[in-house]
């Protein structure tokens, strides 16, 4: 093109936003037409294409922008003389700049150029004033800077992407978005519902999630959508051999795993909207840039020295997608060498105590996982039972095994669909590396199912009909009779799976096979211990090992091998659990890894003591066996200390029958699991108790949301408080931006109502001894706290021994502790 050409392109772009401006009625949304036939006159492989006009916060940017028909990025435009330097700090371009790579905002008069996340380009083409003046034209000077900006952008091609870590940074900030931008579509699909217009199909994903988990919050499915997208796409992407793009995603995706097939159908159909569906062709760029091949030779090489490649790329992805929310839930890989002696040690067993010859390759062999996460457990059954048959001289029979017995035989429920995904994914692979080529009807036996509820069928909703189909087979799994159950299932000190089926059958317990009864010790509300608080009775790896415990129970006979929280061995609370299981199993072992940063250990010759997983709460192994070759039952107990590095090399190279195990006789009433010197139970016993020497006795204020009621600052917390109330703003709001959320017993919605009702509300802040030597503020008030503790705020408990007076603050947050302290403290004294 001629220079004429162009710089008659730029005058002719200014005279039209001008003859716009000058009428005082025009939109951003008006002005684009002019803008995008501005672009395309400067060059024939330009083109953009115009995004509808949106009401969501975030949407899909307004321009797609093309060169010839590749896309290169998106412009963002806004409205004219709006100050960008503003707009660059709102949520919406902070996260266009996070998660698209080349992308260029503007108010048709000031473009700024931004590639990852930088800043390229800043140019006023011209200023608002200018257009007032009817004889201003764009210089030359300007229009050559805007030419070498437009240039760059449109020269954009995205890299080729090489590595494992590259890819996994990509796809994070990709799915950052994708999760906020469901969210916003499932909001607007709820208030469709409540209108009955058709929602999208991301609410039959919440509808059918919903199954799964039944008070999971919109967030949460959103978070959940954009990862099972995100990793979808990659295991689409990883099973494609030709030409990977929108309409063809489905067809990668195995037929087995119809619950993930069905949501493909829907993206490859095109049926999800235009403000989510753009996002979800960058993932596909991305996948497309990158070299697959090469990235799947880095996760195998990790995988031939850390023996669990996807599980770690899955870490690297989760850690960069939202390391809070990867805490939060607990989602960290069973470390290998942990799996490999479990696994390895059960496999002997079954050999050694069950008579099977080659352990878990035996045909009558089935092998359960509850909380099978991203499929570790199962990973290391299947190269165990296949390295059985090598080493016994049965190559031949590698594809038959895995035919009728590995994929018959061998189970994993998961609640969470993304580890759905990649156990699938990993387990698989390891198939194939062992040469095996799956049939249409072939699958891994895993499942999208909660373990410690009963399946509900509806299949009346597209998505909803799949789960169906999962439900029904995990329903049979559960009734089905299973030798060898292996997990490391979730630590959540209170957990959401609070179902009647487990509830009862922690609580009343059930018949066995043998006709005897369990009276269900796990919860004891009243009858035989009478405990006051069960709280951690409710913790999932409890609820777990009493599913498992119910298995093998029914069964009559079998193996669990666990990795858990370890307080159960020895904390009081538990003492009617570990009744139980002493009750039902042959023999126990119980490896304590230790590693509890909550409890300062250390090893015994004072050196490091780290956690495996890198948590706060130190855990153990727990083998549980049931057989009736035994004639009497026998209780094992070892500790582990050390480095995390140690400990991993120490599983790595021992199994349950090469442990120096220390004996342990369990006897009431705590059961204990751990070596104790019975003489100083006995004296220990024959001690006054606590609620024998005070009067009065009680855990103080809880508030169950401590991080929005208290707080260092006064005003700080009125703030908050203030807001709380504030009726501008809405519940939902409210629930984004505090740490609070509803729960069977508070309601957000109620609370608000309830603190506008009081009067002098200001009146109810107050100071709080939070932990020694650490004053706070709170908002004393029950619509905002669950337990207030009002009969002891300010009391005090007094028993006088001697001459001393013991008296201690009631309604200090740690006031048991202190009385227990202070007590013991003066009970030494007059030894």
């Amino acid at each position: 093109m001629s220079e004429k050409f162009i710089y008659d392109a730029f005058q002719k772009y200014f005279k039209e936003i001008r003859s716009r401006y000058l009428t005082e009625d025009y939109t951003e949304f008006t002005l684009r037409t002019p803008f995008e036939n501005f672009i395309k006159s400067l060059n024939n492989n330009f083109h953009l294409t115009q995004e509808p006009k949106r009401v969501q916060q975030l949407g899909a940017p307004d321009f797609k922008a093309y060169r010839k028909a590749s896309k290169i990025g998106y412009i963002e435009t806004k409205d004219l003389g709006k100050n960008l330097d503003n707009e660059l700090e709102s949520e919406q371009i902070k996260k266009y700049k996070e998660s698209i790579n080349n992308i260029i905002l503007t108010d048709y008069s000031r473009f700024i150029l931004i590639r990852n996340n930088q800043k390229i380009f800043d140019l006023n083409l011209f200023n608002l004033p200018d257009l007032n003046n009817s004889k201003f034209t764009i210089s030359e000077d300007k229009i050559e800077e805007f030419i070498t900006l437009v240039d760059d952008f449109f020269g954009y091609k995205i890299p080729t992407i090489k590595s494992a870590k590259e890819l996994a940074e990509e796809l994070s900030k990709k799915a950052r978005l994708l999760k906020d931008l469901a969210e916003e579509q499932l909001e607007e699909d709820l208030s469709k519902v409540e209108n009955n217009e058709s929602p999208s199909p991301i609410h039959y994903f919440y509808e059918g999630i919903r199954e799964l988990i039944k008070d999971i919050n919109i967030d949460d499915c959103a978070d959940a959508y954009a990862q099972t997208i995100t990793y979808g796409l990659f295991l689409s992407k990883i099973n494609c051999t030709g030409e990977f793009k929108r309409g063809n995603t489905a067809t990668y995706i195995p037929q087995s795993i119809g619950v993930i097939k069905r949501i493909f159908t829907n993206i490859s159909g095109g049926f999800l909207p235009s403000n989510v569906l753009w996002i979800v062709d960058e993932i596909i760029d991305i996948l497309n840039a990158s070299d697959i091949k090469n990235i799947l030779s880095e996760i195998d090489f990790r995988g031939k020295k850390d023996r669990d490649p996807f599980t770690f790329f899955y870490e690297d992805f989760l850690n960069l997608y939202d390391p809070k929310k990867r805490k939060h839930l607990g989602i960290y890989y069973t470390p290998r060498p942990v799996v490999n002696f479990i696994v390895n040690s059960v496999n002997r067993i079954l050999k050694e105590d069950f008579n099977k010859l080659h352990g878990f390759a035996d045909d009558d062999v089935t092998v359960l996982d509850p909380a099978v996460g991203t499929g570790t457990f199962l990973w290391i059954v299947f190269l165990v039972t296949l390295g059985e048959l090598v080493n016994s001289g049965l190559k031949g029979l590698i594809k038959n095994k895995i035919e009728n017995h590995i994929l018959k035989d061998f189970y994993g429920f998961e609640i969470l669909i993304t580890p759905y995904i990649i156990s699938h994914l990993k387990l698989t692979t390891v198939l194939r590396q062992w040469f095996y080529k799956f049939k249409d009807n072939d699958r891994i036996q895993v499942y999208l199912t909660n373990t410690l509820e009963p399946s509900e069928t509806h299949g009346l909703l597209p998505f909803m009909g799949e789960l169906t189909e999962e439900s029904l087979a995990a329903e049979k799994i559960k009734n089905k009779p299973i030798l060898v159950v292996l997990a490391n299932p979730p630590y959540f000190g209170s957990s959401a799976n609070k179902g009647e089926w487990i509830d009862n059958l922690l609580k009343k317990g059930y018949t066995r096979a043998d006709g005897t009864k369990d009276d269900g010790y796990y919860k004891v509300d009243g009858e035989p211990l009478g405990e006051k608080n069960p709280k951690w009775l409710q913790d999932d790896y409890v609820k777990f090992i009493r599913f498992s415990q119910w298995k093998i129970d029914k069964r009559g006979e079998g193996i669990i091998g666990f990795i858990t929280n370890h307080n159960y061995i020895d904390n009081k609370t538990f003492r009617g659990m570990r009744e139980s299981l002493f009750n039902s199993f042959d023999r126990i072992y119980i490896l304590n890894l230790h590693g509890s940063s909550r409890k300062g250990e250390e090893s015994p010759n004072g050196g490091v003591d780290e956690s495996i997983f890198g948590i706060e709460q130190g855990v153990a192994i727990s083998i549980f066996i049931k057989n009736k070759k035994f004639k009497n039952k026998k209780v094992f107990y070892a500790d582990l200390y050390g480095k995390q590095e140690d400990k991993f090399h120490w599983l790595d190279r021992n199994r349950v029958q090469s442990v120096k195990w220390e004996e342990v006789t369990p006897k009431p009433p705590y059961y204990l699991f751990i070596p104790m010197n019975q003489e100083v139970l006995e004296e220990y016993s024959k001690l006054s108790k606590i609620d024998e020497i005070f009067k009065e006795y009680s855990l103080s204020v809880q508030t169950h949301r401590d991080s929005f009621v208290i707080d260092f600052d006064k005003k700080r917390l009125n703030k908050k408080i203030n807001l709380f109330r504030d009726l501008n703003f809405s519940d939902e709001y409210i629930k984004k931006n505090f740490p609070v959320k509803d729960t069977s017993s508070w309601k957000v919605k109620k609370a608000r109502e309830t603190v506008r009702q009081i009067k002098n509300w200001q009146n109810y802040f107050t100071k709080i001894l939070y932990r020694p030597f650490d004053t706070r503020w709170i908002f004393y008030h029950n619509s905002v706290m669950d337990r207030t503790r009002k009969k002891y705020n300010g009391t005090y408990a007094t028993r006088k021994h001697s001459s001393f007076s013991i008296k201690t603050t009631i309604y200090s947050r740690i006031s048991s502790c202190l009385c227990v302290r202070c007590h013991f403290r003066i009970m030494c004294c007059f030894k």
